[in-house]
Formats: structure tokens, C-alpha cells, sequence
């Protein structure tokens, strides 16, 4: 198979990580309201997984400033499917785009190791301050990506999804 070009690619991601972002929506749904949600910088994203027969284990770090980018595309295209209204805005749906395009991207080229648990479709949900601040207990084999944003004047959101192998 001939590789895409670079603007060819980020289309295809682009628009698979819109897709998956919408089809999880519903999850976050409850979040939206007037004003928008100013983000003070990029994301922190991190991936725990408990891995079969061995000590669970994470990663964490801010993405680049290409992925925010494409992830603040598809939160734009994801605005549009769901039909908010002007005016309107969700301070998790920059978050759940971002864990979005990292699925995406782990079913595609196996990133992070993440082939077989992005293979389903995840389960999304916001989590109150408290528990974004826990660790996650998993059960053998899942993984989950986790999300944190920084709001402007307001508490910062972080958005969950979880990934079954």
C-alpha cells in the first residue's frame, strides 16, 4: 500500500477522529452551555493500561501542536454535527476529540501499542475533579486514554475513554 501524502493523511485522520468524536458525544452531551470554553494551553493526555500478567503501567504528556490542531478541527466539525447553536459550547469536546485521535491513530498504526483495545468502539465520559485526580483501576488486558484541559475562569475538565482488548 503506497503511503498518503501529508495533507491526504491528516483528511483521513481528520475526518475518522470527527466521526469517532461524534458517535461518542452523548457522553458528554450534559456539558454543553453558553460562552465558550477557553483552553489556557494544550492538553495533558495520559495512557494507562494493565497489561495481562504484568504491573499496570502509564504515560503522560502534552501532544503536538499538530495533533491539538486537528483535534480542535474535529471538535469544530463535531460542533457543527451535533447542532450546537451559536454562542453555544462543551468544554470536553477538545478533550474527547484529542483521546479520539489517538484512537484512531493506535488503530492505524498501532500506536502506544493500542492496536487491539482501539479495535472497539470506547466508552467516553467526563469525570468530576475528584476522580481525574485517581488513578484508574483496570481490569487485565484494558487500557484507557485520559484527557485534562485547563480552562479559562473556570474548573478544568478531563475526558475518559476506555478501550477493551
Amino acid at each position: 500500500m503506497s503511503e498518503l501524502d501529508p495533507d491526504a493523511l491528516a483528511a483521513v485522520l481528520l475526518d475518522e477522529t470527527s466521526e469517532l468524536a461524534y458517535s461518542l458525544h452523548d457522553a458528554i452531551a450534559g456539558l454543553v452551555r453558553d460562552g465558550a470554553a477557553l483552553h489556557l494551553a494544550a492538553p495533558i493526555a495520559a495512557i494507562f493500561e494493565q497489561p495481562h500478567g504484568e504491573k499496570a503501567r502509564h504515560r503522560a504528556g502534552r501532544p503536538s501542536a499538530e495533533v491539538v490542531a486537528l483535534s480542535a478541527d474535529a471538535a469544530e466539525r463535531v460542533r457543527e454535527l451535533a447542532a450546537y447553536a451559536p454562542g453555544e459550547d462543551n468544554p470536553a469536546l477538545e478533550p474527547l476529540a484529542l483521546g479520539c485521535f489517538y484512537v484512531v491513530d493506535a488503530r492505524r498504526t498501532d500506536a502506544f501499542g493500542l492496536q487491539k483495545q482501539a479495535s472497539r468502539l470506547p466508552q467516553a465520559r467526563a469525570l468530576s475533579e475528584e476522580e481525574a485526580r485517581r488513578d484508574p483501576t483496570l481490569p487485565a488486558g484494558a487500557a484507557l486514554i485520559r484527557v485534562w484541559s485547563e480552562l479559562s475562569g473556570e474548573p478544568g475538565v478531563c475526558v475518559e475513554l476506555r478501550l477493551r482488548g
